[in-house]
């Protein structure tokens, strides 16, 4: 199955603290509710626009890739673009933005129940994608590319369970950067 989530439709919601708002990408499974818990994962960006403490998230780990901005200083350790920073749900984690407004894009997974990875890909004209078992998610970070006859720009994410083969093709040959988040049961 593959599905086109565009940034368009990502539904909005307040951070589980109220400190801000992040806009849902998916979450599994689909009729869940992330205020009431009981979801085994959520994919989600939020825009960071102050210091302040993160959601804590019990039983969970979590993925942060910051998107756009300078990146953040967690507990005091900056998080630059684009490379993805893992840690439990359950640390108290402080968080100051390096200069200005941050967009970022997370994972939330209960960790006895999924494992998941994230890794920054470029893509130069185009490439053969093997994707193993598991829900894949491939968000355009800058660029616009095609994949089984769909074109994902720029704030875009391409829901694709696995495992498949998959051909991936820049748009007009210009070159894109794309994440690959991937979620698995045990």
């Amino acid at each position: 199955m593959t599905k086109l989530l565009k940034k368009v439709n990502y539904q909005s919601m307040p951070w589980k603290n109220g400190l801000g708002s992040t806009s849902q990408i998916a979450i599994a499974p689909a009729d869940a509710d992330f205020a009431q818990g009981g979801y085994l994962w959520r994919v989600s960006s939020a825009t960071v626009r102050a210091a302040g403490p993160f959601s804590q998230f019990p039983g969970y780990d979590r993925w942060l890739v910051v998107l756009s901005g300078e990146g953040l200083l967690i507990n005091g350790f900056p998080l630059l673009p684009l490379s993805p920073f893992h840690f439990s749900g359950d640390e108290l984690i402080h968080s100051e933005l390096i200069n200005d407004t941050v967009v970022d894009l997370g994972i939330i997974y209960r960790r006895d129940k999924v494992q998941a990875s994230v890794m920054l890909n470029s893509l130069q004209n185009s490439q053969t994608l093997a994707l193993t078992k598991g829900t894949h998610f491939l968000y355009a970070v800058q660029g616009t590319f095609a994949a089984e006859q769909v074109s994902i720009s720029e704030g875009d994410t391409l829901q694709v369970e696995g495992p498949t083969m998959m051909e991936l093709t820049a748009a007009d040959g210009a070159p894109v950067k794309y994440l690959h988040l991937k979620l698995s049961d045990f």
